[in-house]
């Protein structure tokens, strides 16, 4: 008789609560175009967000509700006056990301992976090996059965609801249980059924022992009942802090009676917004800037009954914001607890190394290029068509001395094309992708290293098999040289200015976005392509401009090319036109490279001409190589720091 295997569980412990609270806090932002200055958005705020209460930042648009938030959260970290608190202490806020997670406006998903990829690639990353594969399959299966989404587990996020997506965003976060949680504008796009469903599953988090703050701009009657603590602010200062059953009494008081039959958010944002005159400056005072608790219900542990076979995992962990470190959490197989003294490492912000990052987030790309083939074949069709046609436009000028110039122009326009379509094929993906990355790197899935390092693999087998393809093609419809040195050398060069081509499109697609990229980066390739010795020799520009020449990588590449093509002492090409027999100036290609001031022999030299040229070439050849290497590497960490900054502030 077969015996079934035990379905294994765990024991759902809660943990120690955070409390977050702050003091004095105001932030100023830059504003305008010529004549900056600053403007005050928050005003000496005072508060507390404590565990266990559903706590909502309320007010009208423009008031600085998101700007609180990510404050809170860490998200912004400049221009910042006061102090925020954890537990009565100075907030560690390197420390703090590793207990909180913020859930942003947008459901920011990859649309071609299903739930279930979406939640492994989540918990790979934020937990690591910390817990084994089947751990982490019962904690994914907790989630997704408390959210709602376990009969969807194969359905990509492309095709979810609106609501089922806000669901997935925080199932995505919840994976290594943070004890804080903060939610922006949650409830913004679902009906009022997905919005009480919403706000609801906010109110589980809760119960379960979380801090959930979370802004919500007008809510209705229905979700204003569910929120147990409400900081309203307008014009960057407090007018409300405390239950929703004490904001009528609060606004009684100040002989603003809010009618029996109005929902008292939208009187307190009527009031705001001074449809009954301007009334914030006396909640402000009243309020005393946040500082005044009465009004406030405190909550104990027993006020809430809590059931706990839908509490989510929390692990048993210290709380001293100070000294905290939650990195790598040894979990027990049977009660699911925190080994501090097998953790604590204050210089690693995330869970996973580096290369287990890389690991997964190379996997994840090649899914989700397996998945949207319409770009890849795309770019595979296009270097095919083009190939054909450049074929045969350009056929068979490879071995007619007299089409010497034609083939010329065949290597500048294979260059100037590879280099585009390079350059093109990289230049929309970090933009388009921007919000995923912030959310995912501010919740500390990954480093800006290993997704830059994975997102720069994961393109080179596409690219390498686009540029083959076009080679080949061309180069064997032209008539070239078959020997193997030189279609290596052909080859090699034509890559390797496909890979600076996007190091040079990310420095663009990570300083613009996509529109002002598209605009502005042929602009500014232009110059590149101007200096590259094709349109004007190096020895006829003005001697100003002798340096423009000499950073332009298209023109090391198109010098590679012509190299591999014309030199390395190349013999005589016959003309294949009976009225050319007597004299064809092309026919030792040599002479070509001294035409287009490529290369030339010096005068009262004493070494054979063509000896000569061809030990410059093998050196020049070997520094062409060199200066396209060396370009690579500088235009990617240059695009590589550029990200870092963009995502870091």
């Amino acid at each position: 008789m077969a015996t079934t295997t035990p379905v294994k569980t765990t024991n759902l412990k809660i943990a120690k609560e955070l409390n977050i609270s702050f003091e004095g806090l105001s932030y100023s932002a830059k504003v305008g175009f010529l004549k900056r200055h600053d403007k005050k958005v928050l005003k000496n705020l005072n508060g507390e967000f404590r565990s266990r209460e559903l706590s909502v930042i309320l007010g009208p648009s423009g008031s600085g509700k998101s700007t609180l938030l990510n404050l809170l959260s860490g998200y912004k970290l400049k221009n910042i006056s006061g102090v925020i608190k954890v537990n009565g202490s100075p907030r560690n806020q390197k420390h703090f990301r590793h207990l909180s997670s913020y859930v942003m406006q947008d459901s920011l998903l990859h649309p071609l992976l299903t739930i279930r990829e979406a939640m492994r690639f989540s918990s790979n990353l934020k937990i690591g090996k910390e817990m084994d594969d089947v751990e982490k399959k019962i904690r994914i299966n907790e989630i997704l059965e408390l959210l709602g989404l376990t009969d969807m587990k194969d359905v990509y996020t492309g095709k979810l609801s609106g609501g089922q997506q806000k669901r997935l965003s925080i199932a995505l976060e919840l994976v290594d249980n943070p004890l804080v949680i903060f939610f922006d504008e949650p409830t913004t796009g679902l009906d009022s059924s997905s919005s009480s469903q919403c706000l609801q599953l906010l109110k589980k988090l809760a119960d379960s022992g979380r801090t959930i703050i979370c802004t919500i701009h007008q809510p209705s009657a229905l979700l204003f009942r569910m929120i147990d603590h409400i900081y309203a602010i307008a014009d960057g200062q407090c007018i409300y802090q405390g239950s929703c059953k004490n904001l009528v009494p609060f606004l009684n008081e100040l002989d603003l009676v809010c009618p029996e039959s109005f929902n008292p958010a939208d009187y307190l944002l009527e009031i705001s917004t001074h449809d009954y005159g301007y009334q914030n400056g006396r909640l402000n005072e009243k309020i005393q800037h946040g500082m005044n608790q009465q009004y406030r219900k405190k909550l104990s542990i027993n006020d809430k009954q809590t059931d706990q076979q839908q509490v989510l995992l929390l692990p048993k962990i210290e709380t001293n914001p100070i000294s905290i470190c939650v990195k790598k959490a040894k979990f027990s197989s049977k009660l699911q607890i925190f080994d501090p003294k097998s953790y604590c490492n204050d210089s690693d912000l995330y869970s996973t190394s580096f290369l287990r990052q890389f690991h997964f987030l190379l996997i994840r790309m090649f899914l989700l290029i397996s998945r949207n083939p319409s770009m890849s074949v795309m770019r595979i069709l296009i270097h095919f068509v083009v190939a054909i046609g450049i074929g045969l436009i350009y056929n068979n000028v490879g071995d007619s001395a007299k089409n010497m110039m034609n083939n010329f122009r065949y290597v500048f326009y294979s260059v100037m094309f590879l280099m585009f379509t390079a350059f093109s094929s990289l230049q929309t993906t970090f933009p388009l992708e921007l919000p995923v990355i912030k959310r995912e790197h501010f919740n500390r899935w990954y480093s800006v290293r290993a997704y830059y390092v994975s997102l720069m693999i994961a393109d080179i087998p596409i690219q390498v098999f686009c540029t083959v393809i076009y080679i080949l093609i061309t180069y064997f419809m032209t008539n070239q040289p078959l020997e193997f040195f030189r279609f290596a050398g052909f080859f090699s060069v034509n890559l390797l200015v496909c890979f600076v081509a996007q190091g040079f499109g990310m420095i663009v697609s990570t300083i613009f976005n996509v529109k002002w990229g598209c605009i502005l980066g042929n602009m500014i390739i232009c110059p590149f392509l101007l200096f590259s010795g094709f349109f004007v020799q190096l020895k006829h520009a003005h001697h100003l401009l002798h340096w423009l020449f000499h950073i332009s990588f298209l023109k090391y590449a198109l010098e590679g090319g012509v190299y591999t093509i014309f030199g390395f002492n190349r013999g005589k090409i016959e003309c294949d036109d009976d009225e050319e027999l007597n004299y064809c100036r092309y026919s030792y290609p040599n002479q070509l490279l001294r035409d287009i001031g490529m290369q030339d022999c010096p005068k009262n030299s004493t070494t054979n001409c063509d000896v000569y040229m061809y030990e410059n070439q093998k050196a020049d050849f070997s520094k062409v190589i060199c200066i396209l290497i060396l370009f690579t590497v500088v235009f990617r960490c240059i695009a590589y720091f550029i990200m870092r900054y963009r995502l870091k502030n």
